[in-house]
C-alpha cells in the first residue's frame, strides 16, 4: 500500500508476509531515504524520532531499543560488546537492529543484493537486520546507533 503522508513529505509504505528479510527487500527503490520501522517499535515523539535521525546525516543510522532477550542492552553491537541503554549521542557499531532503521540509498546502490539476508557466523545463522550490516560494512559503510533515539520495544 502506498500513500502520500501530508504534511511530512514522505511516502508510507508497508509491507506484510511471512519473511521479514524479503519484505524489507522489497521496500527499496524509488526514494532517497528509507524508514524501516517494525511493527513493535514505539517512539515517543515520531516526528522528533524521523528528524533526529535525518538530522545525523549517516548513510545507516538506527534509533535505540532494548533487545528481546537482552533486558539492560540496545539492538546494537559494538567491538566492545552490547551498547548499554543507558548510553547517551550516536555510536559506531557493527550492527544495529532494523526495527527503526534509517538507511540511504546509496547503499542499496553500492551493495549487493538481497541486501536484508541472513548471513552464517561460524555455524550460527544471524536475523537480517544484523546480515545487512555486515554486508553494508563490507562494502565500506559504518553503521551507526542514536541512543538519543529512544524506543519502546512492545510484546516477546
Amino acid at each position: 500500500m502506498r500513500r502520500a503522508v501530508k504534511r511530512t513529505g514522505l511516502r508510507w509504505e508497508t509491507c506484510t508476509g511471512p519473511h521479514i528479510w524479503r519484505n524489507r527487500n522489497n521496500l527499496v527503490g524509488g526514494a532517497e531515504w528509507y524508514l524501516f520501522w517494525d511493527a513493535d517499535i514505539v517512539p515517543a515523539d515520531p516526528r522528533r524520532a524521523i528528524r533526529q535521525l535525518l538530522n545525523r546525516k549517516r548513510s545507516i543510522v538506527g534509533g535505540a531499543y532494548i533487545q528481546r532477550g537482552a533486558e539492560h542492552y540496545c539492538a546494537a553491537v559494538n567491538d566492545r560488546g552490547h551498547v548499554s541503554q543507558n548510553s547517551t549521542g550516536i555510536h559506531s557499531v557493527d550492527w544495529v537492529g532494523a526495527g527503526f532503521l534509517l538507511v540511504h540509498q546509496s547503499v542499496f546502490d553500492t551493495c549487493p543484493k538481497p541486501w536484508f539476508r541472513h548471513e552464517f557466523v561460524g555455524d550460527d545463522q544471524t536475523p537480517e537486520d544484523i546480515g545487512f550490516c555486515m554486508n553494508a560494512r563490507r562494502n565500506g559503510f559504518k553503521v551507526y546507533v542514536d541512543c538519543d533515539v529512544k524506543l519502546e520495544h512492545i510484546g516477546g
